[in-house]
C-alpha cells in the first residue's frame, strides 16, 4: 500500500512485549478506534465495479456481433453460437491472427468489389484488436478491485470512501485507507489497514491481527457504535471477550422522539408468554416464520417474522405501515 507507516507506531508495536512486561500494559484490555486518512492518488482516477461489468458485458455483445458479420469459416467456428461463450483476449488475439494470416494468402484483388471486401476485413481485424485490448483492461480491473466495489488506477490499493473532512459538504469520495488503531493505557498495541469503509465489518479481522501478533485475543475490548453489530457481539463471546460496545440504536434509543413513537418495533408490547407483539391498535402480531440471512463476511442471522391477522380499515394505518397492500 502506497501509505507511509508512521514510525511511532512501529516502535510502540515492537516494545508492547516490553511495556507489557514492566507492567504499562497488560493486553488484556483492547480499546478500538479508527479514522480514514486520504491515499495521494487524484480523486477523479476512480473505477467502480459496476462499470466495469456493465460495459465489460456491453463488449461481449459488441464481439459476437462482429464475429457473426464476418464470413469466414475461422471467425464463425469461434463465434458465440453458443450463449455460454465468454471470450478472453487469447482467443481474440487468435482470432485476429487467423483473419490476418488469411487476408496475407489471398491473391491481388482485381477489382474494386475484391479491394472493398480486403479493406472491410482488414478494418474488422482492427476492430476485434481494439476490443481484445479493451477487454484485457476490463479484465485486470476486476482482477484488481477483488471483493472491493471501487479502487484508485494511479494507487490500486486505496478504496474510495467518504472522509470525515468534506470541504464541498456533498458527501464526495476520495480514495484511501480505513485504519484501525488498538490502544491501552495511551500506548499502541495494533494497527492495521483495511478497505472497508465500514467501522462494523473491520472489527473481526482487527481482533485476529492482535491474536496474530500476541497469540491470544484480548479479555476485554471496548469501541464505540459502530462497531456494534450481531456477528461483532457473537466473535466476541465465542473468544471469551467482554465487550464494552455499543449497539447501532443506542444513542438514538435514548431521543425522546424515538421513545414516543409507538409504531416502532422497539416500542411495542411484547408478551414472551404468548409469543406475539401487540400493535398500537390493539391486534396481536403473531410469528409466522423465520428469516435467514447472511452478511457479506458469511454469518448467518435468524429473524423471526411477526405479522398482524387485519391491517385494512385501521385508522393508523398509515402512520403503522407504508404499503398499501397486505398486513404489517
Amino acid at each position: 500500500m502506497r501509505v507511509c507507516q508512521n514510525r511511532h507506531i512501529l516502535f510502540f508495536l515492537r516494545k508492547a512485549p516490553t511495556f507489557s512486561s514492566q507492567g504499562f500494559v497488560s493486553l488484556d484490555v483492547e480499546y478500538i478506534d479508527g479514522t480514514k486518512i486520504e491515499s495521494k492518488a487524484n480523486k477523479y482516477t476512480f473505477v467502480w465495479r459496476k462499470s466495469v461489468e456493465k460495459n465489460r458485458a456491453k463488449l461481449m455483445e459488441k464481439v459476437k456481433v462482429l464475429l457473426s458479420q464476418i464470413d469466414d469459416a475461422i471467425a464463425q467456428d469461434k463465434s458465440a453460437e453458443d450463449e455460454g461463450v465468454c471470450f478472453t483476449p487469447e482467443t481474440l488475439t487468435e482470432i485476429a491472427d487467423e483473419l490476418r494470416q488469411s487476408l496475407e494468402e489471398q491473391p491481388e484483388p482485381m477489382n474494386k468489389e475484391e479491394k472493398k471486401a480486403i479493406r472491410e476485413r482488414k478494418r474488422q481485424v482492427r476492430q476485434i484488436e481494439q476490443m481484445r485490448d479493451k477487454l484485457s483492461e476490463y479484465n485486470t480491473h476486476i482482477e484488481t478491485l477483488g471483493e472491493r466495489n471501487s479502487c484508485s488506477k494511479t494507487d490500486p490499493d486505496a478504496t474510495f470512501m467518504r472522509m470525515k473532512e468534506d470541504a464541498m459538504n456533498n458527501g464526495q469520495t476520495k480514495p484511501g485507507y480505513n485504519l484501525q488503531i488498538g490502544t491501552e493505557n495511551q500506548f499502541i498495541t495494533d494497527f492495521a489497514l483495511f478497505h472497508n469503509p465500514n467501522d462494523t465489518g473491520t472489527m473481526k479481522p482487527f481482533l485476529d491481527s492482535f491474536y496474530n501478533r500476541y497469540g491470544r485475543f484480548a479479555k476485554e475490548v471496548c469501541a464505540d457504535s459502530g462497531y456494534g453489530s450481531e456477528e461483532n457481539y457473537s466473535f466476541m463471546e465465542s473468544h471469551d471477550m467482554e465487550a464494552y460496545v455499543k449497539y447501532n440504536y443506542f444513542h438514538k434509543e435514548q431521543k425522546r422522539a424515538f421513545k414516543q413513537d409507538i409504531f416502532r418495533i422497539e416500542n411495542l408490547y411484547y408478551s414472551p408468554d404468548g409469543d406475539y407483539f401487540v400493535c398500537p391498535m390493539g391486534q396481536h402480531m403473531e410469528r409466522v416464520g423465520t428469516r435467514h440471512n447472511k452478511t457479506e463476511r458469511g454469518y448467518r442471522t435468524v429473524n423471526a417474522v411477526y405479522r398482524a391477522h387485519r391491517c385494512d380499515g385501521c385508522p393508523l394505518r398509515f402512520r403503522c405501515y407504508k404499503r398499501k397492500y397486505g398486513n404489517r
